[in-house]
Order: C-alpha cells, then sequence, then structure tokens
C-alpha cells in the first residue's frame, strides 16, 4: 500500500500517496522489512497533507501494515482485522492473530490454532478440521456478516441467546464468551442457559475446572463457575491456573496458592510460590526474603491430597 519511507521529524513519516503518519510522543523506529511498521504502542493516525484525518487508530492498543487489504489490530489483549476503511470485517476476539498470505491467516483461541481466511472462516485446526462447534450442541449465529451474534441450539434451531453482542466465541463444552460493542466481557453457558453480561475487562474460561477466571475493575481478578456463580470476587492482582491444577495468586507482589472451590491453601506472603505434584499429591514450594535481604527456601510439605 505504501512504498516510499520518508523521516519527517521524531514522530512524523511521510509513508507515500501523501499519507503521513504521526507517532506520539515516540521517535519511531521503522521495521527493516517492512518501512511502514513504525511503532504503533502509542496512539496515532493516518491523516493528510493538509492535516484531516483519513483513517484515525487510537482507539486500539496496536496495530499492524495492511496484507491483502486487511491489518491486525490489538484491543484490550485480543486481536482482529480491519479493512481500509479501518471497518472491523473479522471480530477482535482471538489471542493472536497473523498477517494474511494468499488469501490465508494464522489465529489463536484459548483453546486452539486455526488458519481462517479473508472471511473469517475457519479453514483448519491444529486439534482437527474443524472448530469446537462442530463438535457441540450449540453453534454462534449472526445477524448479517457484519451484524451482533448470539447462540442457538443446533438440534432444534432455537435461539438460545439473542444475537445482540458485538461478538460471541465457543470456548468448548457449551461454553461461550461473550463481547459487546465496548469491549466489555461475560459468558454463557448454553448447557444451563445462564448468562454473565459482559462488564469484565478479561474473562479466561476452564471448561475442565468449571471456573472463569474475571478481570473487575482495578484490575483485579475474581472467579466464577460456570453457572454464573460468584467463587471470589475481584480481590487479588492475578488469579493464574497452573499445571497441577490449582491456582497462583498475587496480591501487592506476594504470591499464594488458591483451590478450585476458592480455599486459600496459601496465603499470598512470599516472594515466590511454586507447586510440585507427586503422584496425587501436590506439595507447595515458597520463597521468602530473609531479614538481610537474602533469600531463604521453605518446604511446606503437602499441602493437598487430590
Amino acid at each position: 500500500m505504501f512504498d516510499d519511507y520518508y523521516h519527517l521529524g521524531d514522530s512524523v513519516f511521510e509513508v507515500g500517496q501523501g499519507k503521513i503518519v504521526i507517532a506520539s510522543d515516540i521517535k519511531a523506529v521503522a521495521d527493516e522489512n517492512s518501512p511502514k511498521n513504525i511503532n504503533v504502542n502509542y496512539n496515532y493516525s493516518f491523516i493528510d497533507n493538509k492535516g484531516e484525518v483519513v483513517l484515525d487508530l487510537s482507539k486500539y492498543d496496536t496495530a499492524k501494515p495492511f496484507s491483502e487489504g486487511l491489518a491486525v489490530v490489538e484491543r484490550k489483549g485480543k486481536f482482529g482485522y480491519i479493512n481500509t476503511a479501518g471497518e472491523v470485517v473479522i471480530p477482535i476476539k482471538y489471542d493472536y492473530a497473523g498477517d494474511f498470505l494468499n488469501g490465508q491467516a494464522d489465529v489463536e483461541t484459548p483453546s486452539d490454532y486455526l488458519v481462517i481466511d479473508k472471511e473469517g472462516q475457519v479453514i483448519s485446526s491444529a486439534y482437527g478440521d474443524t472448530n469446537a462447534e462442530m463438535e457441540s450442541d450449540y453453534y454462534v449465529i449472526s445477524t448479517g456478516y457484519y451484524g451482533n451474534y448470539g447462540v442457538a441450539d443446533k438440534k432444534s434451531d432455537k435461539i438460545i441467546l439473542e444475537a445482540k453482542y458485538a461478538d460471541v466465541s465457543h470456548i468448548g463444552g457449551g461454553l461461550f464468551e461473550v463481547m459487546d460493542e465496548d469491549y466489555n466481557y461475560g459468558f454463557f453457558n448454553a448447557n444451563t442457559k445462564t448468562l454473565v453480561e459482559p462488564k469484565f475487562e478479561y474473562v479466561n474460561i476452564y471448561p475442565e475446572q468449571d471456573r472463569v477466571i474475571v478481570e473487575g475493575e482495578d484490575y483485579l481478578y475474581g472467579m466464577f463457575d460456570t453457572d454464573g456463580k460468584a467463587i471470589l470476587e475481584p480481590k487479588y492482582n492475578a488469579i493464574t491456573l497452573n499445571e497441577n491444577g490449582v491456582y497462583e495468586i498475587q496480591k501487592d507482589y506476594n504470591y499464594g496458592i488458591m483451590l478450585n472451590d476458592g480455599t486459600v491453601l496459601i496465603k499470598p506472603e512470599f516472594d515466590y510460590i511454586y507447586t510440585s505434584q507427586i503422584d496425587d499429591e501436590i506439595y507447595v514450594f515458597s520463597t521468602e526474603k530473609t531479614t538481610n535481604g537474602a533469600y531463604e527456601k521453605t518446604q511446606s510439605g503437602l499441602q493437598h491430597q487430590r
């Protein structure tokens, strides 16, 4: 799209066809292989030589150069695609999205790695030839190509979640991530017809654990079950499910351990903490600072029998 590239000042770049890029408050550095890929970690706009905005991308956290007419944009940790008019043509719902090449692009969801076409249709999956919906009793519906989204029952074709959301993503096991037009997130359990309306900055759904981690106000995290019951109101700086099936919790840069039912096994009082599973028993090891500033390892021993 842009063949020429000229540096016109600390944050001003002409990229051809009379277009100028303004990179706010940073001296952008061109990518050697793609000179139009200036630093996009800050808000910027495409403007013409008269100073009028041509394509304003300031509402996105990051953006990439156009490839085959589409560009990857990011907002709140999710990725999608816009066209040259700035319209979102593939929903901003992926954990990763790559450039298009020969009409195909790699994308990543919480449960799969996919190849999609330029209409957002799944071509292939790392874990099979189809996505989660093909093995589900439910499917995502839309009011049109750029319409709102909902959920229907595959057996009866009955709508069970009204098509009024900006995006609906099937996570698996009848569980769906729901996003509104303001990029707030919630979730829907099609099995129990339970909806938690989009009101969170972020949700992470774990079907096997029957749990949903949510980010509420002030960047604090809590936990729900998949039926929408609050297990833990947002209070921690981070909650992460580890490979041993327990949750590492963080509060004010200190770490602890929480079980699936919300029980705090180890209070977040340690500088570092990790778990190890031996047979069906989970051991917790922690590290804390001594009075002289050195680190001391303490073995907490058997903490939980699975």
